[in-house]
């Protein structure tokens, strides 16, 4: 059993089963598929533990605590190993955004995405939120206004040509990206 955990165990969401299995015996599961056993020449098995394996295994249990204290320690390795690094917002948001905001932010990012097709439909997206969506507007607007290259300004303007009709004044736009002297 202890091979369980290593990436050849046995497929997507294998461990699900075995939770549900063992949801009672949880503990006795772990201790049991976790602990380093020794071999026939005295070596100790190596094995990998997915924390996300174990993250799911948590919350199938009913262990809620435990999945989230297992999360914010992933996050925390997350963070403690791109600390040095100089990313810039895209790759990670400062303020904590709610439930709600998160599929906005992710299709104004998504915009950058290299493949055109995927850059074509998610423009079309955003022009869509952008007619029907009043609370999209000054969203779109902050957006633009962080946007550090003029080749990203230019591009995230031309998905207003989608839309008919007029939804920004000038001033808004030029305000919008007034860190630029793109519009002069």
């Amino acid at each position: 059993m202890n091979r369980l955990w290593s990436r050849f165990w046995g497929g997507k969401d294998t461990i699900l089963i075995y939770a549900k299995k063992y949801k009672d015996n949880w503990q006795k599961f772990l201790d049991d598929t976790l602990s380093s056993k020794f071999s026939e020449t005295g070596d100790s098995e190596w094995f990998l533990i997915p924390t996300y394996e174990l993250v799911k295994f948590f919350l199938v249990v009913g262990e809620y605590d435990l999945a989230v204290a297992t999360t914010e320690s992933m996050l925390k390795c997350l963070e403690d190993e791109t600390n040095h690094l100089s990313l810039t917002p895209l790759y990670w948001q400062l303020q904590e955004l709610s439930i709600e905001q998160v599929p906005s932010h992710i299709l104004l990012w998504s915009y950058k995405w290299p493949d055109r097709v995927a850059r074509l439909r998610t423009a079309h997206q955003i022009a869509k939120l952008l007619e029907n969506d009043f609370s999209f507007r000054p969203l779109f607007l902050q957006h633009l206004s962080q946007l550090q290259y003029e080749i990203d300004i230019t591009d995230y303007l031309s998905i207003l040509l989608l839309i008919n009709g007029q939804i920004y004044s000038s001033e808004e736009l030029t305000l919008a990206i007034i860190s630029i002297n793109i519009i002069e």
